[in-house]
């Protein structure tokens, strides 16, 4: 009778999980710890309600890195103008040179044929400039991205790469305000957006990688938005006003750039400073964390 009865409650009882169901399969973790959802480790809090543009103004390391990129922005939109500028001016004198002399607007048929002629001449050299340009800037960059950024990172460091790019430009505009000539102008260009679109890109990545969880998804999202078209909006207000009350020429604007370029320098450098020393300090407070029990 007993034995019946204890049989009967066996099978009425609710099985008990496999031991890693119920550790695993429930959400839980060693030690009886919610595993979490996909993104949030071990430890990681839930990110504030904080304004990533309190978040830029409140630390000095993220307020420099977000005027370096507006500064850089600057330089290379105020560069795109002063190539294009030059450009222009290039293929208007081709034009002349080629028999398409340019000509006032006209209601003769004859004037307007040969103004046509020179405006088609002037389209077709500026687009095969531009189609050389860009495919020399491309295929450098690319070479630049496979072979050298990650010697140039490794061997230099963080803070002496993130030079480079400036130092480059620095010459570069140094030689067009002096010489201010196409074919210097084109290389310029040539150089400073193959390093901006391969070393500089990796090393937009590379100054966050000692900022919190919450600076790497808020704080730099702001910078690469707001911060970038800032840097445009300030070169079409520098271009309108050079050309139009200032009477800026392409010397004059490369000049501009030459003090935007050591501003941008000056950053660089207070980068450089804080990016060490975050990336010393973290490697110590990993190895403490690590020790305590």
């Amino acid at each position: 009778m007993d034995s019946r009865e204890s049989r009967r409650s066996r099978e009425t009882a609710p099985a008990s999980p496999p031991a890693a169901e119920t550790r695993e399969g429930n959400g839980l973790g060693d030690g009886g710890e919610a595993a979490g959802a996909p993104g949030e480790g071990a430890g990681e809090k839930p990110m504030g309600g904080e304004s990533p543009y309190r978040l830029i103004f409140r630390n000095p390391y993220l307020l420099a890195i977000a005027f370096l990129i507006l500064f850089l922005n600057w330089v290379n939109t105020n560069g795109e103008y002063i190539l294009g500028s030059v450009v222009r001016s290039a293929a208007v004198t081709a034009a002349v040179s080629a028999g398409y002399p340019q000509e006032e607007r006209s209601t003769d048929a004859p004037d307007r044929g040969a103004k046509e002629a020179h405006e088609e001449f002037v389209s077709n050299y500026i687009g095969k400039f531009y189609a050389d340009f860009f495919g020399v800037v491309n295929v450098t960059a690319l070479v630049l991205q496979l072979f050298l950024v990650s010697r140039i990172i490794k061997y230099l460091g963080g803070r002496f790469a993130l030079l480079t790019p400036p130092c480059i430009a620095l010459g570069g505009y140094a030689l067009a305000a002096f010489f201010p000539v196409l074919a210097f102008i084109r290389w310029t260009k040539t150089a400073e957006n193959a390093t901006d679109y391969s070393l500089m890109n990796t090393l937009k990545g590379v100054l966050f990688l000692p900022t919190t969880r919450e600076q790497k998804y808020k704080a730099k999202q702001a910078i690469d938005t707001i911060f970038v078209r800032a840097g445009d909006v300030l070169s079409a207000l520098l271009v309108f006003l050079g050309t139009q009350y200032l009477a800026f020429r392409t010397k004059h604007f490369a000049l501009f750039n030459i003090v935007l370029v050591v501003v941008w320098i000056v950053l660089a450098l207070r980068i450089g400073r804080g990016f060490m020393r975050m990336t010393d300090e973290r490697p110590a407070e990993e190895t403490e964390a690590g020790r305590t029990p």
